[in-house]
Order: structure tokens, then C-alpha cells, then sequence
């Protein structure tokens, strides 16, 4: 039985790691890392530097995938917050590539977005809520958002809320930062 090709961006990563995990047997799957290789028997694990629009395009271009689910991002809002062209770099920037590289393979793209395109103010947003990002990551999900729009035709954008829980891969959550500052008896602005 030949299997879909799966291309899941960020598989080191929180998200990645667990989608990476529950498509592996499902789909012929292949991941990418920057730090961290992820090994899970019967995944193909890739290095990829995102903010090289070659390394993206040739990636794509070799293993022409049915599906791409670019989760690989720079989620840390005080970071991103502290160096904001670096943050639409690795957030915006590599998203557009994927979107061109997608719609020129016929590779369907989902992008996992984030809530934080909203300002918070009211809650239970719907999609065709207008976005009002207050900070640099809700900013440079939202610009990455209005590429795909313009880019792609086969693909889906979906803003999660927070994610939480453990990591598959050993990577770093926003839960366990939480526990961690609790841990040392610090607080944790939320």
C-alpha cells in the first residue's frame, strides 16, 4: 500500500512532535528540526534552517508532499517581542516561502496560526472576527495568515488557542514553563 507524503515543519517542536507521532503509519512521513533531530521509527527526519528560502524550496521540491503542516515557529512572546525583525523572519517570512513553494508542487498547506491575531478583549472569536494582533507574534501570525490568503488556493489556516500539556519530543511547552516558574517560586504573567 503506498502511503501520502506528509511534511510536518517544526517536528521537534511541541505541536510537531505530537502531530509527527500520530501520523507516523499513517503517512509516509517527514519532519524537519533545527536543534533537536526527532527520531520516531519509520519518520524521515530532515535539518532545516527555515529562514533559508532555498533550503525550503529545494526540501519541497525533492520530496513533492501531498500535504505540508508548517507548525515550525518563534512562539516565545518575550523574545519575539525583544527582536521583532528576527521574529517576522522566522514567522512570516519562511511561511510566505512555504506558501509559493506549496501552490507551485500542489502541496495543500496548513499553517497553524495562534489566537494571539486577536487582542483578547472579548473572547470567543469566530473566523470572520476581525484581527487585532497587541503583540509582535499575533503580528507576524497575522501577516503570515494574509500571504497564504494571497498565495495558495489549497490550503487551511487554523488559529489554535493554547496549547498545553507534555511534550512528545522532550521539547520545552508553555505548560511546563509554567510549572517550572511556579516550581522556583516565581510568578508567571499571563
Amino acid at each position: 500500500m503506498i502511503k501520502n507524503r506528509l511534511l510536518i515543519t517544526g517536528g521537534s517542536g511541541f505541536l510537531g512532535g505530537h502531530l509527527v507521532n500520530q501520523a507516523s503509519g499513517v503517512w509516509d512521513v517527514w519532519t524537519t528540526w533545527k536543534t533537536h533531530r526527532i527520531t520516531i521509527e519509520g519518520v524521515q527526519s530532515v535539518k532545516l534552517d527555515i529562514s533559508s528560502e532555498k533550503a525550503i524550496q529545494d526540501l519541497v521540491e525533492k520530496l513533492q508532499p501531498e500535504v505540508i503542516i508548517h507548525t515550525a515557529a518563534w512562539s516565545d512572546l518575550e523574545k519575539c517581542e525583544k527582536d521583532s525583525e528576527r521574529a517576522f523572519h522566522i514567522n512570516t517570512t519562511s511561511t510566505e516561502i512555504f506558501a509559493e513553494v506549496s501552490k507551485r508542487t500542489g502541496s495543500r498547506l496548513i499553517f497553524i496560526s495562534s489566537d494571539m491575531v486577536f487582542d483578547g478583549f472579548r473572547g470567543n472569536y469566530k473566523e470572520t472576527d476581525t484581527a487585532n494582533p497587541i503583540n509582535i507574534y499575533g503580528k507576524t501570525k497575522l501577516t503570515a495568515e494574509k500571504f497564504i490568503e494571497t498565495i495558495c488556493t489549497n490550503y487551511v489556516i487554523a488559529r489554535s488557542a493554547l496549547i498545553y500539556g507534555h511534550p512528545f519530543t522532550g521539547s520545552n511547552s508553555f505548560s511546563e514553563k509554567i510549572l517550572n516558574k511556579i516550581s522556583a517560586g516565581q510568578t508567571m504573567p499571563l
